[in-house]
């Protein structure tokens, strides 16, 4: 098999069959690194979706514990503002609602 002739696809015969079998080479290995590159960065960039996965669902997990507390906290607030929760604190602290003389109006100017 000679490798210097080559045949084109309109039947002539042409040299340099060497230099076609090189630059063969040369492409398959660009092709093997580009295919390795390709890998390599599809792996890092899943690895990156499972980081930010993981840190939206940490922060989630944030957000529905600050939204619980939330409510309990208005379930309280509305139970101690409620008119019996209040006069019962206030008889405990010893308050009493004040007399005529001890209100005093400020006028505006």
């Amino acid at each position: 098999m000679n490798l210097t002739k080559m045949v084109t696809t309109n039947g002539d015969v042409k040299n340099g069959g060497i230099f076609n079998l090189n630059m063969c080479v040369v492409v398959l290995i660009l092709s093997v690194a580009f295919s390795l590159v390709l890998g390599l960065s599809l792996v890092w960039f899943n690895i990156e979706r499972m980081d930010m996965a993981y840190d939206l669902k940490k922060l989630q997990g944030e957000v529905d514990k600050r939204i619980s507390l939330t409510a309990k906290l208005e379930i309280e607030r509305d139970r101690l503002t409620a008119p019996n929760i209040l006069f019962s604190k206030a008889g405990e602290f010893k308050m009493y609602p004040a007399k005529l003389n001890q209100i005093r109006h400020i006028s505006q100017q």
